[in-house]
């Protein structure tokens, strides 16, 4: 073979090669040695232990209406965020911001409609209802009113517990379903 043929299929190899990883099929392994629908598996089994984390943590933890449940579930310095609670950077934070919520919606429950995860995060759907019949955690007296609401929230999972739980929901909503904001 001629010096400029072996030189034309040298560079039309070197071109063929990246070409080649984009051109696999699902289940074949590709040059690099990487089988991509094992990844893709890998990835569906990381999501699908995310998100039952995230239920179990709704069920045992935030519906338990027992605070200290919610150790279980949540890091040490987990990252808590939400309009009612603001900033809160560890589990004892957090049962203590779930005690007084408790306390004031002995029957509150929440109910996870949705996960989306993707490596260590998760974005969550999630409704929730419940009745004031304790004081709130402002010292307001109980208004008796029930509220419900939906809202979404960013979790990140690792080591099997949430590290952060960054909560969004319409604070100014639920004052008005419980009659201490006006109407608009």
């Amino acid at each position: 073979m001629s010096k400029i043929f072996l030189s034309a299929v040298t560079f039309l190899f070197g071109l063929a090669l990246p070409t080649a990883y984009f051109l696999t099929r699902a289940g074949e392994t590709t040059f690099d040695g990487i089988d991509r629908s094992r990844a893709a598996a890998d990835e569906a089994s990381l999501a699908a232990s995310h998100e039952a984390t995230i239920r179990r943590l709704i069920e045992e933890g935030w519906n338990s209406g027992d605070p200290a449940k919610l150790r279980e579930h949540y890091g040490d310095s987990v990252s808590f965020r939400s309009p009612l609670a603001g900033r809160i950077d560890s589990v004892e934070g957090v049962e203590q911001f779930a005690s007084g919520l408790f306390r004031a919606f002995p029957d509150a429950r929440m109910t996870v409609t949705r996960v989306i995860a993707s490596g260590s995060d998760a974005f969550v759907h999630f409704e929730g209802s419940g009745t004031n019949t304790g004081p709130l955690p402002n010292g307001r007296e109980a208004t008796g009113r029930s509220i419900s609401f939906e809202g979404l929230a960013h979790v990140v999972v690792e080591d099997g517990k949430v590290q952060q739980d960054w909560v969004y929901y319409d604070a100014l909503g639920l004052f008005r379903q419980l009659g201490l904001a006006p109407e608009e």
